[in-house]
């Protein structure tokens, strides 16, 4: 409205006092003022695209936040179950029937653990690399990729050790208990580091990303 007033102004005062108002002063207000509007037009969609990027490179940086979260609780799950699952099975007793069966369902269960994590690390690797195209960044990025790794080498430990392992009765008790017992040590020290991984870890969202836009 402004810059329509300031064209109008003198186009008024020339028709007032200078020459008549005819076609030619009508076409160039026409002119100026669909000239102004187109200009106005280009430079709001300019800033809304800006808006609508910077608004999902911000949703697009709380998914990585939150599925960091996510992927940790889903490891120190399998963790914790894989533990039960080695007292409950490998403790050198012999297993009946009924404790067969169950062992045979929690392995399946455990192993489907493995592969949910295994694919929630790939989704967030994929997601933090990715981050530049919202004009995000990840001020920690190595810090997260690389708790991302402690992560996955603690969770192939647990399937490496559930894949090794005969869950059909073939190998003695004994065995499934030395395997155990030989891994112990292994594997507290895996689920310690990745505590200490995650502690260590910057989780606040105004500390881990800004917005950072190309230069123009």
């Amino acid at each position: 409205m402004c810059i329509c007033i300031g064209v109008l102004i003198p186009i008024y005062c020339d028709v007032l006092f200078l020459h008549g108002f005819d076609s030619g002063t009508v076409s160039a207000i026409m002119d100026t003022v669909i000239a102004a509007s187109a200009l106005l037009a280009a430079w709001s969609v300019r800033n809304w695209l800006k808006d609508k990027v910077k608004n999902k490179g911000f949703e697009h940086a709380k998914e990585i936040l939150m599925g960091m979260h996510l992927i940790t609780n889903l490891l120190f799950e399998l963790q914790s179950d894989y533990k039960n699952f080695a007292l409950n099975y490998m403790d050198g007793s012999e297993l009946n029937k009924e404790f067969q069966k169950n062992m045979k369902v929690e392995h399946s269960n455990l192993l489907v653990q493995c592969t949910n994590i295994r694919k929630k690390a790939i989704e967030l690797l994929v997601a933090i690399f990715s981050l530049s195209s919202w004009d995000m960044k990840c001020n920690y990025q190595e810090e997260y990729v690389k708790y991302l790794k402690v992560l996955e080498d603690a969770r192939e430990i647990i399937e490496e050790k559930l894949s090794n392992l005969d869950i059909d009765g073939h190998t003695s008790h004994i065995i499934r208990n030395k395997t155990w017992i030989e891994s112990k040590d292994e594997f507290d020290k895996v689920v310690a580091k990745c505590s200490f991984e995650h502690r260590a870890l910057n989780k606040r969202f105004v500390s881990a990303f800004s917005y950072a836009p190309p230069v123009e």
